[in-house]
């Protein structure tokens, strides 16, 4: 029969314990609160920032197009295509289908996504 679950704040951590075994969790954010950035997470940014930035210019956009989309991007957090950080694809990538075996472009799918264009702001 195991011991029964206790619970213990140390420090700002609550301890629980299970049969012997110690499980540390740290206190809950608020609600509105974001957790601060790392340093590996604000390289992950950039080198998002670059790959989609080396995506686009390949695409024969003008260069104020190319900006505000990456401002864009920056500003809501978006992986190198456009959606959220979190998004994982089949085969990698979005613009690969493998049911096809085509590649598209990142602008095509970026106006198929998005077609009110977010990024510009006039």
């Amino acid at each position: 029969m195991s011991k029964p679950l206790a619970s213990k704040i140390v420090c700002g951590m609550v301890l629980w314990g299970l049969g012997g075994v110690l499980f540390l969790e740290p206190p809950p954010l608020p609600a509105n609160a974001q957790p601060a950035p790392t340093r590996q997470s604000q390289e992950s940014l950039v080198a998002m920032q670059q790959q989609m930035q080396d995506l686009l210019i390949g695409e024969q956009l003008p260069a104020d197009e190319i900006q505000a989309i990456l401002a864009w991007a920056a500003q809501n957090q978006l992986n190198p295509y456009g959606d959220p950080l979190d998004t994982v694809y089949t085969g990698g990538s979005p613009l690969f289908d493998e049911t096809t075996g085509e590649t598209c472009s990142l602008y095509p799918y970026l106006l198929k996504n998005h077609p009110t264009r977010p990024w510009r702001t006039e």
